[in-house]
């Protein structure tokens, strides 16, 4: 496994600790099944993010198709260069280096980009060093 795919799990489930810790969020009962598959070395590594209710989790391997809302296909640079703002996500989508096997309804989209934001505030606030902190 290579580093890109280390950085880009690592940011996943940090965001996915971000919105865990959130009350206001918890309370909101938000739903969304994100299931990311990443081709590197040749090989394709499957990870998901679960954000039931309360309930927040990011683990690795892949999930029924039917069970989730979004199914993303690229490479972990794609994605790190797009959660970065160095690449839109439309742009990756249009040029083929990000397919979406399954997209999302209109408020599941709205809910990742949420999801995207508040993590991206979070690292602005340095708050995720609070959080590696805690988890180391």
């Amino acid at each position: 496994m290579s580093q890109e795919l280390d950085d880009i799990v690592q940011r996943l489930a940090e965001m996915t600790a971000i919105g865990a810790r959130d009350r206001l969020w918890l309370r909101r009962q938000k739903n969304i099944v994100i299931q990311y598959e990443f081709t590197d070395d040749d090989a394709l590594h499957t990870y998901h993010s679960v954000v039931h209710g309360t309930e927040w989790k990011f683990g690795e391997g892949a999930l029924p198709d039917q069970d989730c809302d979004v199914i993303l296909r690229t490479t972990p640079t794609v994605l790190r260069d797009v959660l970065a703002g160095v690449t839109g996500g439309r742009e990756a989508m249009l040029s083929g280096r990000l397919a979406m096997r399954k997209g999302p309804s209109h408020p599941k989209l709205l809910l990742m980009r949420a999801i995207f934001n508040r993590y991206t505030k979070a690292q602005e606030r340095g708050e995720l060093v609070d959080l590696n902190a805690a988890a180391g």
